[in-house]
């Protein structure tokens, strides 16, 4: 389709169709996590999980147990370990999907 000058425009210049559609690729923002702060504790124990993009972290779980938790930035998680957690790694799930902590929180008898 030209342009207003008569040359022709941006859709016949790049090769699309004057129809076509432009889809935009976005990357994911992955959840990382690089520290685990205590690395034990009895339930009850508040954990602090260190990392990045775990701003809209929507669960966490620790052997597949819920565990209440607070967002406090975009790099750290507040956890209380549950009643029923047994020593395991930690899930924390967003939108974008699972990360599963390579460290393994140890629980401790109350």
């Amino acid at each position: 389709m030209p342009g207003s000058d008569g040359r022709p425009g941006a859709c016949e210049r790049s090769g699309l169709r004057p129809d076509a559609r432009i889809v935009r690729v976005v990357r994911l923002r992955e959840l990382r996590q690089a520290r685990i702060r205590p690395a034990k504790g009895k339930p009850g124990t508040k954990v602090t999980l260190i990392g990045s993009n775990l701003g809209d972290v929507t669960s966490v779980t620790l052997g597949g147990v819920a565990a209440p938790f607070k967002v406090v930035s975009g790099k750290e998680i507040v956890l209380t370990v549950p009643a029923q957690a047994k020593t395991s790694a930690i899930t924390v799930t967003n939108p974008n999907g699972n990360f599963v902590s390579k460290t393994r929180f140890a629980v401790v008898a109350a």
